[in-house]
């Protein structure tokens, strides 16, 4: 299907039974989530992708058409459904963002950037693996620091404590505003606010 070499391809990273939809390593999809209402689209449904494991909403921002994907893969398997919708939209690889949580930043921290390793993500390796390639725009949520003792694959899987939930509203809302920035701004202006 050809298309604009200027659309997006908005991906969140998260897992797909509904026993992770609230769970920290969810965090990706509940932009998405934040992202569908702003666009007014929450009164649509998140369709099924014919061409990828994956969910999706579409719409125009300035001009620009995009795809608001939730990879329904599990998270450490996202790549090869989104290398799979790139190939369809023929997206180019700066056009392609992605959503997701990290524990390496502390809760509320927001972190945006255009290339570089997966620091251990295993959701974000996957990408890399499939593309090949590591330049593409990155939206890096904190969510931590994982607390002594615990397992941090136990901790991501886990849900937000009633105490942090006005610092994850308030994250959500701002990693909206930075997606939503991307689309007038260059990467490095986006850094340079929400960094």
């Amino acid at each position: 299907m050809p298309q604009s070499q200027t659309q997006k391809l908005i991906i969140g990273l998260g897992n797909p039974e509904p026993r992770y939809l609230e769970t920290r390593h969810n965090l990706g999809w509940q932009v998405l989530d934040e992202l569908a209402a702003i666009f007014n689209l929450a009164d649509q449904k998140w369709s099924k992708h014919n061409q990828a494991e994956a969910l999706y909403l579409s719409g125009t921002r300035n001009d620009v058409p995009y795809f608001l994907i939730k990879p329904i893969t599990y998270m450490n398997r996202s790549g090869g459904a989104i290398q799979q919708l790139m190939h369809y939209y023929k997206i180019s690889p700066e056009n392609l963002w992605v959503i997701y949580d990290d524990i390496d930043l502390a809760l509320g921290q927001i972190r945006i950037r255009t290339d570089g390793a997966s620091a251990g993500h295993r959701g974000v390796e996957s990408i890399i693996t499939a593309l090949g390639q590591d330049n593409f725009l990155r939206f890096r949520l904190g969510i931590g620091p994982v607390p002594k003792g615990f397992d941090p694959a136990d901790f991501v899987l886990g849900k937000f404590a009633p105490t942090e939930e006005v610092a994850v509203t308030d994250l959500r809302q701002r990693a909206a505003q930075a997606v939503i920035f991307s689309f007038e701004h260059s990467p490095e202006k986006v850094m340079n606010k929400f960094n």
